[in-house]
């Protein structure tokens, strides 16, 4: 506790990390990390980093060009801005293109296996990507504090109660979407009434289960 680690350290780490099979759990949260990234953890695959800035975000690009170990990355808490989500973005897609996909998800998009969505956009469609519940905790995580989405679909996946709930809650907080569809799921009595108690939360404009 109370070790001051530079981002050039914690970049460097996560290189080593990325390269050593290994390691299966790193945890950084106890220490006194920099302004650009306040906690590092990495389990089963997943590393998140919270308090992610523009320059932590670029240099992540750089550090995780190579296949390893880390499989998804996941920002936190974060306001990753233009430069850093381009650099973020061509990472994934060069990535994929050499047959060693990285999943991303940050505040201004997601990027993983099955799909791709701007969180900056005013739409969301994504119907029939077979999106499960943990599929739909992402979305509902990225939707839940969003001030830009007003419509959001998603129509014939393979979400369940679980995930319904998660979209539920978050749709309660957020105050901008009008529009959400989510029928032709597998959604069933718990899921169904806790869309239904966000459905009477508020106005929408269209809410189909």
């Amino acid at each position: 506790d109370g070790v001051q680690l530079t981002r050039a350290f914690v970049q460097d780490v996560v290189k080593a990390l990325n390269d050593n099979i290994f390691i299966k759990k790193l945890d950084f949260s106890g220490a006194e990390l920099p302004p650009g990234c306040l906690q590092v953890e990495f389990s089963e695959g997943t590393l998140i980093c919270r308090g992610v800035d523009d320059r932590f975000a670029k240099g992540m690009a750089e550090v995780l060009q190579e296949k390893g170990v880390i499989k998804k990355v996941e920002f936190h808490d974060s306001q990753i801005q233009e430069e850093g989500q381009q650099a973020l973005k061509e990472l994934c897609r060069s990535r994929k293109n050499r047959n060693a996909p990285l999943e991303i998800y940050c505040n201004a998009f997601i990027y993983c296996n099955k799909y791709e969505a701007d969180l900056n956009k005013s739409k969301l469609d994504l119907q029939n990507k077979g999106l499960d519940d943990t599929d739909a905790k992402a979305v509902a995580k990225a939707i839940e504090n969003n001030d830009k989405m007003e419509r959001v679909f998603l129509v014939s996946n393979q979400i369940g109660d679980v995930g319904a709930q998660a979209l539920a809650e978050a749709l309660k907080k957020n105050k901008t979407i009008q529009d959400f569809f989510i029928y032709e799921n597998n959604i069933s009595g718990a899921g169904k009434k806790a869309l239904e108690e966000a459905k009477a939360s508020r106005r929408f404009r269209y809410f189909e289960i």
